[in-house]
């Protein structure tokens, strides 16, 4: 927006015109980094849900959300842009207190499990964060949870974020669009494993 005004201000001006804008300009910046560290930013918290219907039993949904070796889900726009591919997720243990370890394609993310209720509710606190962004945008709790309606089951997502990012009115809609990408990514690969013939009881 500076570059296209600068031209249109350039218009009937000499070259000296230029040569002060370019000085300027990285005077600009070093003031505003100098406004941002004398005015720390407030942390803000957005939760951001997604709701599937997968047309198979509550207790198969619950068996693969716990982990998986790899993911097969129809990949949404943002993820051919740079957001981050989630690749496979392992569990250790079962129940509360149980770790998880979710691996993208750059980075990974550590879970506890603080809430388990098979096969409907499972909380996991977020432990750590090895992400790119992640000083500007971390994540605090994820939440599953299943219900059987109709013969499927309802799975909503829900996740807690946490961003030093302003201003909001245009953070916070790209934030809750990259999150609810990554839970749609992760829901499609869901549904194919929940109702493949192997997944079935036999």
């Amino acid at each position: 927006m500076l570059g296209y005004l600068f031209r249109k201000l350039k218009r009937g001006h000499d070259a000296r015109f230029t040569s002060i804008v370019l000085l300027v300009m990285p005077l600009m910046v070093l003031v505003g980094h100098r406004f941002e560290i004398s005015n720390p930013i407030q942390a803000r918290r957005q939760v951001v849900t997604s709701t599937m219907r997968i047309p198979a039993d509550p207790v198969l949904v619950w068996t693969e959300l716990q982990a998986f070796d790899s993911l097969a889900g129809k990949k949404p726009l943002l993820m051919y842009v740079g957001l981050p591919i989630p690749m496979r997720c392992v569990m250790e243990g079962s129940g509360r207190g149980a770790k998880r370890t979710c691996y993208f394609d750059h980075g990974y993310i550590q879970e506890t499990v603080i809430e388990w209720l098979p096969p409907n509710v499972m909380v996991l606190s977020i432990d750590r964060t090895n992400m790119p962004g992640r000083h500007w945008l971390g994540f605090e709790d994820a939440k599953y949870d299943l219900r059987r309606e109709g013969g499927e089951t309802v799975l909503t997502r829900t996740t807690t974020i946490v961003s030093y990012l302003y201003p909001a009115w245009y953070w916070a809609p790209l934030e809750r669009w990259g999150v609810q990408s990554e839970h749609g990514y992760i829901f499609s690969d869901l549904a194919r494993r929940s109702t493949s013939p192997a997944a079935s009881p036999h």
